[in-house]
């Protein structure tokens, strides 16, 4: 079922998890590399940095 998110935003629940909107569906990132840093699981980096907390918050949010 496609969802009515706008296409490109970002969505958190600021502990576990970050998808991405795209055309019919989400993608969801399960790991990330922030530049200078080692890879880590998105639970861990939502816990520690706010950036990405504060990131993910926005409704329209566009990488």
């Amino acid at each position: 079922m496609p969802h009515t998110a706008e296409i490109g935003s970002l969505h958190s629940d600021n502990k576990k998890f970050l998808k991405y909107a795209c055309t019919d569906a989400y993608v969801s990132v399960f790991e990330l590399q922030l530049a200078g840093k080692t890879r880590m699981k998105i639970a861990d980096i939502l816990r520690g940095n706010k950036e990405v907390c504060v990131m993910s918050r926005l409704t329209s949010a566009k990488i």
